[in-house]
Parts: C-alpha cells; sequence; structure tokens
C-alpha cells in the first residue's frame, strides 16, 4: 500500500526525486529515502535541508541535497 501525502503518492515522490533543478552554479536534488543520501554523499553533494513530511497520521522523510558545479 502506497502513503498517499496530498495527491501524490509514495512511489510518485521518489520518482520526482529523480528530477533535479538548475539554480545558479549548483545542482539540487531531493530524495524521501534515507538510503540515498549515502549515494549523494559518495559523489560530492552535501545535504542543505531535511524535513519530516506528516499527514494524516503518517511521516515520510524529506531531504535536499546540493553540488556546486564551479
Amino acid at each position: 500500500m502506497a502513503l498517499e501525502f496530498g495527491t501524490m503518492k509514495h512511489s510518485e515522490i521518489r520518482e520526482a526525486a529523480l528530477l533535479s533543478t538548475r539554480a545558479f552554479d549548483d545542482y539540487e536534488y531531493f530524495t524521501n529515502s534515507e538510503k540515498n543520501i549515502a549515494f549523494y554523499k559518495k559523489r560530492g553533494y552535501e545535504v542543505f535541508d531535511e524535513r519530516t513530511i506528516e499527514q494524516e497520521g503518517k511521516t515520510m522523510g524529506s531531504w535536499s541535497v546540493k553540488k556546486k558545479l564551479s
């Protein structure tokens, strides 16, 4: 059973984590899986935001990572 937050299911949120945005000289990603943090850190990314999302009594972590390109 997938967790639902608003209209997005957990699996859709994970897929969205694969999308990146280019902001100035940084690449920024977000993930809802703590296991992914080690993957990003090995590649030079740093965590710049960490949150717990809660809705209807269910919780999920959310981490934002970035890497300077220049």
